[in-house]
């Protein structure tokens, strides 16, 4: 009898700490930013979740530029990097690759909460300051290139004069002089993509709203409390011996 009753209380409390605790879902979002590396990013995103632990949405709404509301049902933030070295060919990868996983209390809002990361990672002063500094860089890259172009296509129609004459001698010259100049003409291109990608954040996979929470688990739930009662069982089984033998 006694056995039972307590079976019955471990439940019945199980079951209220249950219903009680709070649903959280998870999701993920997978990004890539050909500015800012994944160790600022984490840093950056360690900042958002010390705010979230101390329960300062206040600053965290200000931060992201968010709803107060939204904000407060924000659980957690953790963001790591992803290798994406296998991807990619050899002159482009996908190196500055991350992903932020988030826990929410309502999946209802993780668009908005996408954009709001995002913002904050592109307005963020020191991406900012990068993002000028490399624009300069990317900028005279660019202009050596065309420069280096130019000379190049001037040789190349010197050196086709010289072979309408019928100097052939001069074939082999054209032909590695066009290779060069094809090369230059790919590095150009490189440039001009990162110059464009520089203040972006390219969104690989976006948060997706699942129906099915990471927390409360019933089969936790089951385990723990299932693992408490044979435990009191065992107490009481034994104490009941020793008493029996006094």
């Amino acid at each position: 009898m006694v056995l039972i009753s307590m079976f019955l209380v471990i439940t019945i409390f199980a079951i209220s700490q249950f219903i009680s605790e709070k649903t959280i879902y998870k999701s993920t979002l997978i990004a890539n930013s050909e500015i800012l590396k994944n160790e600022y990013n984490t840093l950056l995103f360690n900042t958002l979740n010390g705010l979230i632990k101390e329960k300062n949405h206040k600053k965290l709404s200000e931060l992201l530029n968010l709803n107060l509301d939204i904000c407060k049902d924000i659980v957690e933030i953790k963001s790591t990097s992803v290798d994406m070295s296998h991807y990619g060919n050899d002159e482009i990868k996908l190196t500055n690759t991350f992903k932020i996983e988030i826990l929410v209390l309502n999946t209802k809002n993780l668009s908005s909460i996408q954009k709001a990361f995002i913002h904050y990672i592109q307005n963020n002063n020191f991406v900012k300051k990068k993002v000028e500094l490399s624009e300069i860089y990317y900028k005279k890259l660019l202009i050596k290139a065309e420069q280096e172009i130019g000379i190049m296509d001037t040789i190349i129609i010197n050196l086709t004069k010289q072979i309408t004459n019928n100097k052939s001698q001069y074939i082999g010259d054209i032909a590695k002089n066009n290779t060069e100049i094809i090369d230059l003409y790919e590095k150009k291109l490189l440039l001009e993509n990162s110059l464009s990608l520089l203040n972006e954040v390219l969104v690989i996979q976006d948060f997706i709203a699942y129906n099915n929470p990471v927390s409360p688990d019933v089969k936790i739930y089951i385990a723990v409390y299932s693992a408490i009662y044979l435990l009191c069982a065992t107490l009481f089984i034994l104490i009941r011996e020793l008493i029996s033998q006094l």
